[in-house]
């Protein structure tokens, strides 16, 4: 069985962003056929066959490269290369705080969060998934070669006056279903069972 060894860290200054949905948008094969309340174009000429065009988020993009481009800085930094094993991947992502946890003086914002607030947790949008699914899209094909490589997962939503992601990339220890285990008289170490454990 062999140690988990650490494969990256970075932290990702900023606001932690989902991943977007496409977009989409109606398209017509004539040059300038950009009218969708006309038969005809700009020119007069009866427009071309329609269809959807559909592209990605410009925001989620912008992230997404980022994100890729200060983990590709660190993994070049550590020597390491691509992953190609399973992985664990930890990610803690520090939402800003909204202004109404800051105490005020004279009517302005302080940098002093209320009693009430401390250590209250974020329960709004965006959902932890898609944070998730954000960051795991942009490390793909940079520090690990496919998402499916994940196969355990840490991930925190947290407030803080200094919003950022914090990520490490471990790869994963051995596991092994303690009930099937059990079913094919296997000796297997205690740990490898005890990590299926929900307790």
């Amino acid at each position: 069985m062999s140690d988990p060894e650490l494969v990256i860290r970075f932290e990702v200054p900023g606001q932690p962003l989902a991943k977007g949905t496409h977009r989409s948008k109606v398209m017509y094969t004539k040059k300038y056929a950009n009218d969708v309340t006309s038969n005809y174009n700009v020119n007069g000429h009866k427009k071309g066959r329609a269809y959807v065009m559909t592209y990605p988020d410009p925001d989620t993009v912008r992230y997404e490269s980022r994100v890729a481009s200060i983990a590709s800085e660190e993994l070049i930094q550590s020597g390491r290369i691509m992953e190609y094993r399973a992985v664990l991947i930890k990610m803690l992502f520090y939402m800003q705080r909204p202004q109404n946890h800051f105490k005020t003086k004279n009517g302005e914002i302080i940098p002093v969060v209320k009693p009430a607030f401390i250590g209250v947790r974020p329960v709004t949008k965006p959902d932890d998934d898609n944070l998730e699914k954000a960051l795991k899209d942009a490390i793909t094909k940079i520090v690990i070669h496919d998402d499916n490589q994940s196969v355990d997962v840490v991930r925190r939503k947290v407030y803080s006056m200094f919003p950022r992601t914090e990520v490490e990339i471990w790869t994963a220890e051995d596991a092994v279903d303690p009930r099937e285990a059990k079913h094919l008289g296997l000796q297997c170490p205690q740990e490898m069972t005890e990590q299926l454990s929900l307790t």
